[in-house]
């Protein structure tokens, strides 16, 4: 008899976007940001035959994004400034930043989106994702950051389309 081995294709990241990863951030912000009715974020899942995947829980994160749950919000904002790359990356963070559009942002997360923005730009990376951030940016205006980026040295035509961009923000 021929016994089949089963695979599970986990498709989220690893480490801080593993799904443990993810859960244990969101049970933390839940808990510091007073979160009524935390959510349980459970991934899809789906098999066939011997195999068996493991969608992303990022997917139950924008959700929460999208109904205004505060402890997703601050993973979404996580996501959009993380630099980590992971399966799907590009696709969740360029979501996570539309979503975040709609979302009510502390100063501090503002803060932390806008001088991400700039950092992309001082060293030059602006892949096809940094359009949603950039429009992100110009929804919440450049704030203090304007000089700075009127300061940064295009590195490729990329960055000399955004520098105008961000320059021409209101604070």
């Amino acid at each position: 008899m021929h016994s089949e081995m089963t695979t599970t294709i986990d498709l989220n990241g690893a480490g801080e976007w593993s799904l443990d990863g993810i859960r244990y951030r969101y049970a933390r912000y839940a808990e510091d940001l007073g979160v009524s009715l935390p959510r349980q974020l459970e991934p899809l899942r789906a098999a066939q035959g011997a195999r068996k995947w493991i969608y992303p829980v990022l997917e139950q994160v924008l959700v929460g994004l999208k109904e205004g749950d505060l402890a997703c919000v601050a993973i979404a904002v996580d996501l959009v400034c993380s630099d980590e790359r992971f399966t799907f990356g590009k696709i969740f963070k360029d979501k996570a930043a539309r979503g975040l559009r709609d979302a009510d942002l502390a100063d501090e997360q503002v803060g932390r989106i806008r001088q991400h923005a700039v950092r992309q730009l001082e060293r030059g990376f602006v892949g096809p994702e940094f359009r949603t951030l950039a429009q992100l940016v110009r929804r919440m205006g450049i704030g203090e950051l304007r000089e700075c980026v009127l300061r940064i040295k295009p590195a490729g035509p990329r960055v000399a389309n955004y520098v105008p961009y961000f320059g021409s923000l209101e604070a």
